[in-house]
């Protein structure tokens, strides 16, 4: 199936910036207790913290985004493929993330969206993640409204997909939190 990948980054911006702008914990929480992963996937809500709390360990965020793009031809009842590809670039894009961090010694990386490596998640049963080299909370997952922060800092809005079929694009939003 054909699509197009966009790497897009906004400068820098500080982590009380975007606390006030972008960050909600309530009203994401409630989102999130509507979702199948609360509770059952380490990295998604509740958690024995407070989101505010870990955003503030770090004074910088770089976020970056995503945006996989599928031609008008390919949309149509395409919906399993594209999740599909959305899927592969999820993991591809934390692994960009993940080797960001890397090189800055004392950052953490946000995911796009939550992990879905291992099913059922062992963390969900009080087991430790499989997984903790790649273990990231994602944006949405500690508050922040990733739809707004698409709009305003990347001139891009979420979009969804329509029965069977794929949306325009799929967008992607990560981070990196850091302290200069």
């Amino acid at each position: 199936m054909e699509f197009h990948i966009r790497a897009l980054a906004c400068p820098p911006l500080s982590v009380e910036r975007f606390l006030t702008s972008y960050v909600n914990v309530e009203t994401f929480l409630a989102c999130c207790r509507q979702c199948p992963n609360f509770g059952r996937r380490g990295t998604c809500p509740p958690y024995s913290f407070a989101p505010e709390d870990y955003w503030r360990r770090w004074t910088t965020l770089r976020l970056s985004a995503r945006q996989i793009s599928f031609p008008p031809e390919e949309r149509r009842g395409n919906l399993q493929a594209g999740l599909e590809i959305l899927r592969r670039e999820k993991d591809a894009f934390l692994e960009e993330l993940l080797g960001q961090e890397a090189e800055r010694p004392g950052s953490m990386a946000l995911a796009a969206g939550a992990c879905s490596r291992c099913e059922p998640c062992p963390m969900a049963e009080g087991l430790p993640c499989r997984h903790p080299e790649t273990f990231r909370y994602s944006v949405e997952s500690l508050g922040g409204d990733v739809a707004a922060a698409a709009r305003d800092l990347f001139g891009l809005e979420l979009l969804w997909a329509k029965g069977e079929d794929l949306p325009p694009y799929y967008l992607l939003m990560g981070g990196l939190l850091f302290t200069p």
